[in-house]
């Protein structure tokens, strides 16, 4: 028997709410381990996503634009928004 096979047997008798979790594990893993195939990148209307989740997605050599770091290093203007 596969591993496949074995979780679907697993799946069948198992309750909806262990069955979601599976889910949301089996969906960051994947999104870990194969980050850019096309069902890694889908997000199930019921899953939650959590920072954590959305932070393992940022790529390792992630930079921010010129324009970003340049706001980020500007001095505070010193006024109010209107």
């Amino acid at each position: 028997m596969t591993a496949k096979e074995q979780l679907l047997r697993e799946i069948q008798h198992s309750p909806e709410p262990l069955i979601k979790e599976v889910l949301d594990f089996l969906l960051f893993a994947k999104s870990r381990n194969y980050p850019h195939s096309a069902e890694a990148k889908t997000i199930s209307q019921h899953q939650k996503l959590t920072l954590n989740a959305l932070i393992s997605t940022i790529p390792n050599n992630f930079t921010y634009p010129d324009d970003v770091t340049d706001f980020i290093e500007s001095e505070p203007l010193r006024r109010e928004l209107l």
